[in-house]
C-alpha cells in the first residue's frame, strides 16, 4: 500500500526529452511550460535549463508517458514558438534521475503521491500557484475554459488574438493569433456554455472588422473541444454576459433581451427601465426614439405612439394625448412625416372633435383656421361642398363660395345654391334672393341674370291695291 504524504502532493517525477532545433535566438527561464500540439492531443512539460540567446537544443522534463514529436510546433513559455519545420530531432532521454520531484507548474495540480505527471485543472477551475494539490473554483463574474480547436487545410491567414470568430449562430473569440501561411489550427474560446463548433459550416474570422477571413466548410477538417488545457486564471465575463455561480464549468451566460451588463465580471444582468430597450448580449440599453414609448421593464423594443398621441422627448414610458383639433395622422389616416413626434393641427377645411384623425368639413360647412374642432355653416348667399372645385382647382372647404349670378342662397349651410325661378333674375353674386322681372319684361328660363323686353311683331297686312292705270301701281302697306 502506498501511503499518501501531503508533503509530496503537487510534485511529480518523469522523463527528459531533448529537442534538437535549427539555430534561433530564444530567451526563456528554467521551469516555464513547454507545449506541443493543441486540444486533447497536446503534450506539456517544463524547461529543464534556461535558454539564453542562440539555441540549438531544448531539454524538457515531462511525465513518463508523454511523447514529443518533430511534426508539430513547440511553444516555449507564452511567447516563443519553434516551428515544426525547425525541429530536427526529438529524443527521449529515459527516466530523469533527480534528487527531488518536479513541482507542478501553474495551471496544473497533483493530489496523489508517486505520480508521473500533473493534472489539468477542470473546466471552471484554475491554479495560479505552482506545486498545488488542487485547483480553485472560478469566482462569480468569471468562467473557466470552453475552447474549441478547428483543424483546417493549410491556409494563409493573419489575424490577431481576441477577434471574433463565428460559424453559423455560434460565436467566440480567437485565442491564439494566426500569423500567415501554413495555418492549420484555429483555437477558439467560446462565449457561452452551449456554444459548439463543427466541420459542416464556413468559419468567419473577424466578421465586419476588416480584414475579414472566411474558411469555407470544405477546408474545415474537424472541430474538437479542448477538454485539457492549462488554466492559470479564470476568464472575466465580457460586458453583455454574466456568471452568478462559482466554479462554472464553461463560459458565461448571455444577458437576455431587455437586460444588459455594462462591465466585465458581472454576476447578474440589469433590466432596462421603462423608456429603454435592448437586444440580447447588450452592454447597455437604447433609448426609445422620438414618437415611440415603452412602459415595461426589460423590453426588447419600443412601440410607436398610437393615433392621436405624441412624444417629442426620447426615452419616455408613455405618449401624450393630442389636444382636440390636432392629430398625428392626416385626413387620410396616414401618419404625417413626424408621426408621433408632435401633434399636427387639423388644416383649414378639416376638423377633429377628438385626438383622432382630421376629417374634411361636411357639405355646406367650412373651417377657415387650423386646429378647428367644429366646422361652421356657410352663411346665406354662399355654399360649400366639402371638397369644392373652383377655377379648376380642388380645394378643401376652408371657405365657402359665393352663389353665382342667376343663383341665390336663402339659408345657411347650403351645399349648393338655388336656381332663380322663371320670371326672376339676379345679376349679382352671393345673393340671398332673386329679383322679379319688371313690367314689360319677362323670363321663361331658370338661372338667368336678366329679363327680356316684350317684342311687337310686325304683323304685316298687305293690302295690295292694284290700280291698273297706265302710269303706276300703288302698294299700300298697313302696319
Amino acid at each position: 500500500m502506498v501511503s499518501l504524504s501531503l508533503s509530496n502532493l503537487g510534485i511529480f517525477s518523469g522523463t527528459a526529452w531533448t529537442m534538437a532545433i535549427a539555430s534561433q535566438t530564444i530567451t526563456a527561464s528554467a521551469g516555464v511550460v513547454v507545449t506541443q500540439g493543441v486540444g486533447a492531443t497536446s503534450v506539456t512539460g517544463t524547461l529543464k535549463t534556461a535558454l539564453v540567446g542562440d539555441t540549438t537544443s531544448v531539454i524538457i522534463l515531462t511525465a513518463s508517458d508523454v511523447t514529443f514529436l518533430t511534426t508539430k510546433d513547440v511553444i516555449i513559455g507564452s511567447s516563443t514558438t519553434v516551428a515544426h519545420t525547425d525541429v530536427v530531432t526529438a529524443t527521449n532521454n529515459g527516466l530523469h534521475r533527480q534528487s527531488a520531484c518536479q513541482v507542478c507548474t501553474v495551471g496544473l495540480y497533483q493530489n496523489q503521491n508517486a505520480q508521473g505527471k500533473c493534472k489539468f485543472c477542470a473546466v471552471g477551475t484554475y491554479q495560479a500557484i505552482q506545486g498545488q494539490s488542487s485547483c480553485t473554483d472560478c469566482s462569480i463574474g468569471r468562467s473557466g475554459n470552453n475552447e474549441w480547436t478547428l483543424v483546417i487545410t493549410a491556409q494563409d491567414i493573419t489575424q490577431t488574438a481576441g477577434v471574433t470568430v463565428t460559424q453559423g449562430s455560434s460565436s467566440g473569440t480567437l485565442k491564439t493569433a494566426l500569423t500567415g501561411s501554413g495555418m492549420i489550427n484555429i483555437v477558439i474560446k467560446s462565449i457561452t456554455d452551449s456554444t459548439t463548433f463543427d466541420a459542416s459550416l464556413d468559419v468567419v474570422i473577424n466578421p465586419g472588422g476588416g480584414p475579414e477571413t472566411t474558411v469555407v466548410r470544405t477546408n474545415v477538417i474537424s472541430a474538437k473541444p479542448i477538454r485539457d488545457s492549462i488554466s492559470t486564471s479564470c476568464d472575466s465575463c465580457f460586458p453583455g454576459f454574466f456568471e452568478s455561480l462559482t466554479g462554472r464549468t464553461g463560459s458565461c451566460d448571455s444577458c437576455g433581451e431587455g437586460k444588459y451588463s455594462a462591465a466585465s465580471e458581472a454576476s447578474q444582468c440589469l433590466s432596462c427601465v421603462p423608456g429603454k430597450y435592448s437586444a440580447a448580449e447588450a452592454t447597455g440599453c437604447s433609448e426609445c426614439p422620438l414618437g415611440f414609448y415603452q412602459n415595461n421593464v426589460a423590453a426588447n423594443d419600443c412601440s410607436q405612439c398610437p393615433l392621436g398621441y405624441n412624444q417629442n422627448i426620447i426615452a419616455q414610458p408613455f405618449c401624450l394625448s393630442c389636444n382636440h383639433g390636432s392629430v398625428t395622422y392626416d385626413s387620410a389616416n396616414v401618419r404625417v412625416a413626424i408621426a408621433g413626434v408632435a401633434c399636427t393641427p387639423c388644416e383649414p377645411g378639416t376638423y377633429s372633435t377628438s385626438n383622432a384623425a382630421c376629417s374634411v368639413c361636411l357639405n355646406g360647412k367650412y373651417a377657415d383656421q387650423s386646429g378647428t374642432l367644429i366646422c361652421k355653416d356657410c352663411p346665406i348667399g354662399k355654399h360649400g361642398t366639402g371638397i369644392a372645385t373652383k377655377n379648376s382647382k380642388s380645394l378643401k372647404s376652408s371657405a365657402c363660395f359665393d352663389c353665382n349670378a342667376g343663383l341665390y342662397g336663402p339659408t345657411t349651410g347650403l351645399e349648393s345654391c338655388t336656381d332663380c325661378p322663371i320670371g326672376y333674375n339676379k345679376v349679382e353674386e352671393a345673393s340671398t334672393t332673386c329679383d322679379a322681372c319688371l313690367p314689360g319684361y319677362y323670363q321663361d328660363q331658370l338661372t338667368q341674370i336678366s329679363c327680356i323686353g316684350k317684342r311687337f311683331f310686325f304683323i304685316i297686312l298687305s293690302f295690295v291695291l292694284l290700280f291698273f292705270t297706265d302710269t303706276c301701281t300703288i302698294f299700300l302697306f298697313f302696319f
